[in-house]
Order: structure tokens, then C-alpha cells, then sequence
């Protein structure tokens, strides 16, 4: 088990097994309290910088993770009032030991409370989230310069894994859409001359999500095809130039579904939700409208405002089964008074490939 203990005022200390520890060498501004068997370091490595670092973390060891989270705890000062857990991340057993050894703390389940903290990201995040997103939108389209007529999406997913290792990331999906018939992973697919179909692909960067979609035409072009993945490109430009800090993710939802009414457009998914640790976070919006959500210490709703450093990916496609399909997927961060793109590419015209 390992843990991460987040106290009032921001200070953070990280619970994990001694054998673990020097995962947590390069961390800074983090305390460690470790677990486990008594260990001992000697040899010719006892005085290198992680020896040392290893022995830090041993002078403190305790026996169990319910002991090293109960020394957490008061190390914090924490032997009364609330305390928010992450239910389904501790054994109950564990829960059960900290009960028992701190009678006067509450412990509640938090977690939506965790994830309303995670909303809003830092500095650091935000870079981490940027990178994400640059290594997977260079990693996808590197890949779609080798799409055409009789090549299989697992070549093209070869070509993403490649180019996204390189970056630093660690891969995630690579889906399309055959015929419109929704997303499909496999491997042995053959792209059609004419065929229009969305390309989705996702990767991790240290811990951090990237998703992103766009849409490809193979070997000829079709204006009626253009057109329309044009329309789902600005639909996303206009609602991301009409969000600012304080606009609810329910009144975003009505934008997207009024411009496709005055275009006459049906049939759309349209959507939005958070980034970050977790590839759907929130805030959330949808044409399925708010919804009352809870946990043992939070009551809310998810029509929630966007607040700045929140990472958001907004995402509308259209399925057309039998025929083809269409998505448009970026991700932004919410600055002061707009949003900015995280990506680079700013091309409303769908990609067109080689014959």
C-alpha cells in the first residue's frame, strides 16, 4: 500500500514500503514515512547520495502501513476532526487500525472532495499537461503520413507508439471508426480509398493524460466531406473563444448545441471533461445535463465553473454508420480571461491523405 497524506496547510507525505522508497528520490518537497522489514545498508554504496536517502527513510520505518499512516498523522498535528480517505485505495483493514487508534478523527469517504481538489492544476501540471499533449499530437500525426489506401492501423499505430516513446510517453490508445460504426482498436483494419474516419489517440507523459482526435479523408477529396468536418472544427473554436473563467460547463453545453441547430446539424456528440492524473477528470458537460453527485463530504452538482488552471478537452464527432465519422478533440487551459491551446496544430482543414 502506498499513500499520500495531504495536510491543511499543503504540506504533503508520502506512506510506501521501504523496497519502494527510492521511487521517491527525485521528489521534492515531499516527506517520506516508510514500512516494512528492518533493513540495513553497508559496502562500498553505503555513502552514495541514495544510500543516504535510503537510510533517511529507514530511521523512521515502522512496521505496518496503518503505523506509518498513524506517525503521518501526528506528524501533522492530526488526532481529531475529519479526515477525507479514498475509500476504494486503502485496505479495510488499514481503515479499520486507524479507527481504532484515533478515536476523536472522523474518517470519510473523499473521493469527489480529492477530485475537486485535482481540478484546478499547478504550474508544474499544467507544463506536465502541455508536454502530454505536444508529445501526442506530434506522435499522431507523424503516424497519419504514413495513412492510405490498403494500410493497416496497426502500421499506423507502430509509427505512434515510435514517435510518443521518443517523447517520453507511455502509450495509452490509437482508435478509429470503421464505416462510422463507432471506435475499434483493431490492429489488422486496411484504410479504403475515399474512406473518412476518425483518428483518437491518447498516451500518458510522467502520470499526466493527453487525448486528442481528428478526423482523416483517404486518397481523394469529397467537398461534402470537407465541409462538414470543417463545421465540427469551428463548432470547437467557437465554443472554446466563448469560455471564460465563470462560465458553467451547462451553459457551455447550450453553445455547442445551438450552433448545430442553426446549422441545421444533427446526430453530434458534444462534449467536454477535465484532464489531468485520470483521462476524464472534472469538470464535466454534456447534452445530458447536470447531475447531483456526493460523497461523504461534498454535495454538488457537475454544472460547475471553470476556474483558471483547470485542463479541459472539448470534443464533438458524428457518426455516420455506414459511411464514415467525424471528430474534432483539443485540449486547453483555462488562463485568467480565456482559454489557451495546449497544442500547436491549427488547421481546420481535415487531413487529407496520400492515394
Amino acid at each position: 500500500e502506498a499513500f499520500s497524506l495531504l495536510a491543511e496547510s499543503g504540506d504533503i507525505v508520502l506512506v510506501t514500503d521501504s523496497y519502494s522508497s527510492l521511487f521517491a528520490w527525485e521528489l521534492v518537497g515531499v516527506e517520506l514515512l516508510c514500512y516494512g522489514s528492518p533493513l540495513a545498508v553497508s559496502g562500498k554504496g553505503s555513502r552514495s547520495p541514495h544510500a543516504r536517502f535510503f537510510r533517511d527513510a529507514l530511521s523512521s520505518q515502522k512496521q505496518t502501513p496503518a503505523e506509518a499512516l498513524a506517525a503521518a498523522l501526528r506528524l501533522r498535528g492530526v488526532t481529531s476532526g475529519k479526515v477525507a480517505v479514498e475509500a476504494d485505495s486503502i485496505r479495510p483493514e488499514t481503515l479499520r487500525s486507524l479507527k481504532r487508534e484515533f478515536p476523536r478523527i472522523e474518517f470519510l469517504d473523499g473521493w469527489l472532495l480529492i477530485r475537486l481538489i485535482r481540478m484546478a492544476k499547478s504550474e508544474t501540471e499544467a507544463r506536465l499537461l502541455t508536454s502530454a499533449a505536444r508529445v501526442n499530437e506530434r506522435a499522431l500525426y507523424q503516424s497519419l503520413g504514413s495513412a492510405r489506401a490498403g494500410v493497416r492501423i496497426g502500421d499506423l499505430a507502430r509509427r505512434y507508439m515510435v514517435e510518443m516513446s521518443s517523447g517520453g510517453a507511455v502509450f495509452d490508445h490509437y482508435f478509429n471508426s470503421p464505416d462510422g460504426l463507432w471506435l475499434s482498436g483493431a490492429m489488422k483494419y486496411r484504410l479504403r480509398l475515399g474512406e473518412y474516419t476518425i483518428m483518437d489517440s491518447g498516451c500518458t507523459f510522467e502520470r499526466y493524460n493527453a487525448d486528442m482526435g481528428t478526423t482523416i479523408l483517404v486518397g481523394r477529396r469529397r467537398q461534402g466531406v470537407e465541409r462538414r468536418y470543417r463545421e465540427i472544427w469551428e463548432s470547437v473554436d467557437e465554443i472554446a473563444d466563448s469560455i471564460e473563467p465563470g462560465t458553467t460547463s451547462s451553459e457551455a453545453t447550450k453553445r455547442f448545441g445551438r450552433f448545430y441547430a442553426n446549422r441545421n446539424i444533427t446526430g453530434v456528440d458534444y462534449s467536454g471533461h477535465g484532464i489531468g492524473l485520470e483521462p476524464r477528470e472534472y469538470p464535466i458537460m454534456g447534452p445530458g445535463g447536470p447531475k447531483a453527485i456526493r460523497d461523504g463530504i461534498v454535495r454538488t452538482t457537475t454544472d460547475m465553473p471553470f476556474e483558471p488552471g483547470m485542463v479541459i478537452s472539448l470534443e464533438t464527432s458524428l457518426y455516420e454508420p455506414g459511411e464514415g465519422s467525424f471528430e474534432v478533440e483539443r485540449t486547453f487551459l483555462v488562463g485568467k480571461s480565456k482559454l489557451k491551446e495546449l497544442t500547436t496544430r491549427r488547421d481546420p482543414e481535415i487531413f487529407v491523405t496520400e492515394p
